[in-house]
């Protein structure tokens, strides 16, 4: 299934257009983390409080080796914190720390403020998810149409998983 796919089965958060990509790497982009196992991402759990101001990962546990291999890759990632099964969503929760390096794109993010992510963040969101040219997060990250400089700020009962 395709990263196209998924997200078309799915309503993907906020977080997950433009806090995901901050866990990418040069080899590890949408096609990794936006699998067949895939829910959402989001940057707090309700029931977790221990976990404000994390990116969390949701994803469905399957008892495969393929998911298996998926996550010690998951649990090797500079910024992996821990997981926990979400028995309400029947999956497991992957928590990583914000990066450093992009504390103050999260703290844009919070606020709304798509436009004012650094250069180099814009980019590595526009790598992540493989776009150039005309779409909506270009739009929404550069304001270069009515739509891109509209586009809400996060609604945090969406963002925050209850």
């Amino acid at each position: 299934m395709s990263v196209t796919q998924k997200l078309s089965e799915i309503t993907p958060t906020n977080s997950t257009r433009f806090i995901l990509p901050m866990l990418g790497t040069s080899v590890l982009k949408d096609a990794f983390f936006v699998n067949n196992y895939y829910i959402n991402t989001y940057i707090g759990d309700q029931h977790k409080k221990a976990y404000d101001d994390h990116i969390l990962l949701f994803y469905k546990f399957e008892p495969t080796k393929e998911y298996v291999r998926f996550e010690k890759v998951i649990e090797l990632l500079e910024t992996y914190s821990d997981s926990y099964d979400h028995d309400q969503a029947h999956s497991t929760v992957y928590a990583f720390e914000v990066p450093e390096r992009y504390q103050e794109d999260y703290n844009m993010f919070i606020n709304g403020d798509y436009m004012l992510f650094s250069e180099a963040y814009k980019k590595q969101i526009l790598s992540f998810w493989g776009l150039g040219g005309n779409n909506i997060i270009t739009h929404i990250l550069y304001g270069s149409t009515e739509t891109g400089r509209r586009w809400p700020k996060p609604n945090m009962s969406i963002e925050i998983y209850s």
